[in-house]
């Protein structure tokens, strides 16, 4: 532990370059260091402290490794006043067109809030014995190897887990391989081509589970305005939408739901995201697309992800971070959430709309849409200025130096899926796969996580429906974790424990 009786923050040149400057009792400099955000910084209150991590140069051949430090203020406006600086040059970093000082007074209060660790307003039920569970995850179970499929060079890369039927999806290459849960683990089924009609393999840029979790949408990687459907009972490419010789010439970068379950009804529409557009498919319309809302060309938003609520209601994300909140598409966002510079690499929601999940590359961001005392949420009413400061989410610095991992990576992260209100977070970080408990998290304890280490870089993981296991993809292999709560010596469930209901393709 570093204990200081003064710390300084200081900017210098043109570039934002901010330092972090630590001072002994007679003002002698200890060291210093640029603020970023591989420094890690966690604040706590009940401490007055902070910590963070230092790279450091090894000897000769040996090279760099990191240190975990601690800076305790004897005060406590002492310890806020430096961490709201600490946030606004953290914010300057990465936020090179824009200063602070010129945002609105309700934005700078957001934007500096995250970094406090108060609790949330949470529901009655949700706050009984939160302190007595804790969560564990299982060791890993058998994988599934690579299966029988795909080039030997060729690795898995996406997933897509069913919910109404006992099936894991994951695309390596030109080839898609099914996969099933056991006793023992993950179990290989079969594999399909993937073919466009005329015959030609392709490797899809996306793939989601559609109609009853019978189809499968995908996307075009060699034509960004063609959208391709897939039947699951069939093996095969049955319907195209869009493509170079059709109407619709707006490229697409991401499809999605139109209601957070969609996909476990026979609902055909959905939803696309173009660089300026949030838009409304319909494959039965000769013009696909029925429905958008369109930002003008000057707007420096550059859309990036989306996603539904169990309501419809869309909660979608820039480059930049900002992240707005629609009750429909073709209107006006009701709520605008400025982002804090970095690029949103996944969007998830509770179903309720309650919560919004955002990920970056080295922090997830959990965002109260509720205001206190109201009954609409920031989807059906503005909340721009009565917001929440959001909760950051990041690995122990101590945790990062434990495990040594020197840079942090996350996949797109997920609650929890199923009819019960949603308990948990799960991503993940080179071969490490993270579980936050969601309730513990509401109640301030954003460190309140379980992490588990894998024989290989984890590619991709996602709950399955109503239930506490973890479908975890590795570059070639398939397996399952199980998350679990402990509460006086006794293990049970986080979801729902619902049974599989078995394929029916």
């Amino acid at each position: 532990v570093v204990a200081a009786d003064s710390v300084e923050v200081e900017g210098g040149g043109s570039e934002r370059v901010f330092l972090c400057r630590v001072f002994d009792k007679n003002c002698k400099k200890v060291f210093e260091q640029e603020i970023c955000n591989e420094m890690q910084a966690q604040f706590f209150s009940s401490q007055q402290s902070v910590v963070w991590l230092m790279e450091v140069e090894g000897d000769a051949g040996k090279g760099s490794s990191a240190i975990c430090l601690s800076l305790k203020f004897k005060s406590e406006p002492d310890f806020s006043k430096f961490r709201n600086q600490f946030s606004v040059c953290l914010y300057e970093v990465n936020n090179k067109d824009m200063a602070y000082k010129d945002l609105k007074d309700y934005d700078q209060q957001y934007l500096v809030g995250h970094n406090v660790d108060d609790a949330m307003e949470v529901e009655e039920e949700e706050e009984k014995d939160v302190d007595d569970v804790e969560d564990d995850l299982d060791e890993a179970k058998e994988g599934a190897g690579r299966g029988n499929y795909g080039a030997p060079e060729e690795i898995n890369d996406q997933l897509a887990v069913a919910f109404k039927n006992d099936r894991s999806f994951i695309t390596r290459g030109t080839k898609m391989g099914v996969f099933k849960a056991s006793e023992k683990g993950m179990d290989f089924q079969t594999a399909v081509d993937f073919k466009d009609k005329k015959g030609r393999l392709f490797h899809p840029s996306q793939m989601m589970l559609h109609e009853e979790d019978r189809r499968l949408l995908l996307r075009d990687p060699n034509d960004e305005t063609k959208i391709m459907l897939m039947d699951l009972e069939r093996g095969e490419v049955v319907e195209e939408y869009g493509g170079s010789s059709s109407a619709f010439t707006t490229p697409v970068k991401s499809i999605g739901r139109t209601t957070k379950y969609a996909n476990m009804t026979g609902e055909r529409t959905f939803t696309g995201l173009s660089d300026r557009k949030l838009m409304h498919f319909d494959p039965r319309d000769p013009n696909v697309v029925v429905n958008q809302k369109e930002y003008a060309a000057s707007s420096r938003v550059g859309l990036s992800q989306f996603t539904a609520t169990g309501a419809g209601h869309y909660a979608v994300a820039g480059r930049n971070g900002d992240i707005r909140l629609f009750d429909q598409i073709g209107k006006n966002a009701k709520s605008a959430l400025p982002g804090l510079g970095d690029d949103i690499l996944g969007l998830d929601v509770t179903d309720d709309g309650h919560y919004v999940l955002a990920t970056t590359a080295t922090y997830l961001l959990l965002i109260d849409t509720h205001v206190k005392g109201e009954v609409k949420d920031g989807f059906s009413k503005s909340i721009t200025k009565q917001r929440a400061p959001p909760k950051k989410l990041q690995l122990r610095p101590q945790d990062l130096a434990k495990h040594r991992i020197t840079s942090v990576s996350f996949t797109p992260a997920h609650f929890n899926a199923g009819s019960s209100l949603e308990k948990a977070i799960v991503t993940s970080t080179g071969p490490f796969i993270i579980t936050w408990n969601l309730r513990k998290v509401k109640a301030g304890a954003t460190d309140a996580y379980v992490i588990r280490e894998y024989a290989d870089r984890v590619v991709a993981d996602e709950f399955a429906y109503d239930n506490d296991r973890i479908v975890v993809t590795l570059p070639n292999d398939v397996t399952l974790n199980t998350m679990y709560e402990k509460k006086g010596g006794r293990r049970s469930s986080v979801g729902g424990g619902r049974k599989s209901t078995g394929y029916v393709g």
